[in-house]
């Protein structure tokens, strides 16, 4: 793992849940890639811990897109899911299939590239969880484990499940890692907006979307409201240098919108071009304080 620069102030990115509204995050790192503002650490929840890890692994953002593009298939898409889940929940093993062949099996936190922290919530204490050590696919099936969605991951004692519940955009938990300069992607929808009020029954309905009931969306509902919550105190508390919002459609919700990749990947491009002059002033200030 490369030793955090010290010539310069250390960068850390914060990457947010939020399902296919994720998406976008690769438009905010092919941007800052491209224009030469370098990513020194990364934190990420849910769909940021699996781009966040992708990252860290050593993935440039290009090749990143150029994956994400293949994947947004419908066909491709549909293969992550269990057809007839039990009544406990979607097992995941398509998804950990996957990130293991493109992560790596074995990859273990200590041999990527960038240090990486990737936020779950451990069920049994109630608590978020900082992982940053072990298999790093492991951590990020915990991380992404939607409750109502998929089966609760069990590392030793603790059964976690997706990190954005207590904190979805962990820009406090960069700053820990020792980043001078944050900067926080959120790709939640504001609160009121609906996550699924525009996709609920386009959901119900599709066959690869049937264990999404009435239930599990209200569910997701609440804990929109408390996911937002939790997120603007953390933002504050962690004094975030740069926030980016890129402005995602309501019509892309946590399942609904995988297929329109390159759409959100400009979206997230145009957000983050909006906001470089404000990432290269806090790297300025970083570097006379």
């Amino acid at each position: 793992m490369k030793p955090l620069p010290e010539d310069r102030p250390v960068v850390g990115i914060a990457l947010g849940g939020g399902g296919a509204r994720g998406i976008p995050h690769l438009g905010v790192l092919r941007v800052l890639e491209r224009e030469g503002i370098p990513i020194d650490l990364v934190a990420g929840t849910s769909i940021g811990a699996l781009v966040g890890g992708a990252y860290a692994a050593g993935f440039s953002a290009e090749e990143m897109c150029a994956e994400a593009l293949a994947l947004g298939k419908i066909q491709r898409i549909a293969t992550f899911f269990d057809w007839w889940p039990s009544l406990s929940g979607q097992s995941g093993r398509q998804v950990t299939n996957y990130l293991q062949t493109y992560i790596g099996m074995n990859r273990i936190f200590s041999e990527l590239a960038l240090p990486l922290t990737v936020m779950a919530v451990d069920m049994t204490s109630g608590r978020s969880v900082a992982l940053r050590e072990g298999y790093v696919v492991e951590a990020q099936r915990a991380s992404m484990s939607v409750p109502g969605v998929f089966k609760p991951v069990e590392i030793g004692k603790m059964r976690l499940v997706d990190g954005g519940i207590l904190n979805n955009v962990p820009a406090d938990v960069a700053r820990k890692m020792g980043a001078d300069v944050v900067v926080a992607v959120d790709v939640m929808p504001a609160i009121g907006a609906g996550l699924l009020t525009h996709t609920a029954e386009e959901m119900t309905q599709s066959r690869g979307m049937s264990f999404v009931t009435p239930v599990v969306q209200d569910l997701w509902e609440t804990l929109v409201v408390v996911m937002a919550n939790n997120t603007e105190r953390i933002l504050a508390e962690a004094k975030t240098d740069v926030l980016i919002r890129p402005d995602i459609p309501d019509s892309v919700s946590l399942f609904m919108g995988f297929h329109r990749v390159a759409e959100l990947i400009e979206i997230g491009e145009k957000a983050t071009t909006a906001v470089l002059p404000k990432i290269r002033a806090a790297i300025e200030r970083a570097k006379k304080a």
